[in-house]
């Protein structure tokens, strides 16, 4: 089945980003009258800046330096498409949905201005007041290259479209051939000219035809 995994690099990156971020924050926590002589800082140095502002800052920061660690540890895993289930592991929960209650994958562009990624949203029906529940997913945190975006979630929606008509799974050899990590352009350019030269090898061969000079019939 299909599996997605988190890049190990971006993994490392922002846990060590976001714990440096931690350490600024709570830095200007505790040195309010240091901060309160720097321009730019002085939000952090009295008022809801150093009472509210700061201390959040360093919680959130905290928590995602701890759940990129977490995840770094473990199997990477983002996103792992099995038999009865699709389950699909954000920076901060894990959600198991089964593929009956599977509605859509897409990718969509997110952000505003420069600060714009592809994520995946999952539509999914849930138990809440509201029916349905989208899952998202930073896409650029993954292994998986851009030009695989949308053949991930092509591969999401077949295997969701083929559990809920009650048709059997694809095979391994099948699954594999379709998951994005298992395509190879070298292997694929070779089976191209592989097929290329039998075909021209199979063609009859048409003898060239003599050459003529002066007019016809002469």
């Amino acid at each position: 089945m299909e599996t997605l995994r988190y890049s190990s690099k971006k993994l490392l990156t922002t846990t060590i980003l976001c714990g440096v971020g931690a350490a600024i924050f709570l830095w200007l926590f505790l040195n309010p009258d240091s901060v309160a002589h720097i321009r730019r800082l002085r939000l952090f140095a009295t008022g809801f800046g150093h009472v509210f502002l700061a201390p959040a800052l360093v919680l959130l920061c905290l928590g995602v330096a701890w759940r990129g660690a977490l995840i770094m540890v473990g199997d990477r895993k983002a996103v792992e498409a099995l038999d009865d289930h699709l389950v699909i592991t954000t920076w901060w929960r894990s959600r198991r949905i089964a593929w009956a209650d599977f509605g859509n994958a897409e990718i969509r562009l997110a952000g505003w201005g420069k600060h714009k990624a592809w994520e995946l949203a999952i539509l999914y029906r849930s138990g809440d007041m509201f029916g349905s529940s989208t899952a998202k997913l930073a896409l650029g945190t993954t292994e998986l290259h851009e030009a695989r975006y949308q053949d991930f979630v092509d591969a999401l929606n077949a295997i969701g479209s083929r559990s809920a008509s009650g048709r059997p799974q694809r095979s391994v050899i099948e699954s594999e051939a379709l998951a994005p990590s298992s395509f190879d352009p070298d292997a694929a350019l070779a089976r191209y000219m592989a097929r290329k030269a039998e075909a021209q090898a199979a063609a009859p061969v048409v003898p060239a035809a003599r050459p003529t000079f002066g007019r016809k019939g002469l």
